[in-house]
């Protein structure tokens, strides 16, 4: 197992590579964080993935970082950002 500490956008995120079955192919990722971040409103995230999928990228954290910023993106957390700025009164 691999685990991977980093800050992405001000969030410290923490990310756990597992590699589930050689033969199968298969490797697990989870994704720990202590606030909300746009992969996870639980901030916990469970992720199976086959092997090759990953080759792409440098390393789980890479894979990770790219998938953050891509969601980042998202109307839903754009809007959820903005929203935490802002005083709500009701």
């Amino acid at each position: 197992m691999k685990t991977y500490s980093f800050e992405w956008d001000g969030f410290a995120v923490s990310v756990s590579h597992h590699e589930t079955c050689e033969i199968s192919g298969f490797l697990h990722i989870e994704v720990h964080s202590q606030d909300r971040i746009p992969i996870t409103e639980t901030k916990y995230r469970s992720h199976f993935m086959h092997h090759k999928d990953l080759e792409e990228f440098e390393d789980a954290e890479d894979y990770i970082r790219q998938w953050l910023d891509a969601a980042a993106t998202s109307k839903k957390w754009v809007k959820y950002r903005e929203d935490s700025r802002q005083l709500d009164l009701f």
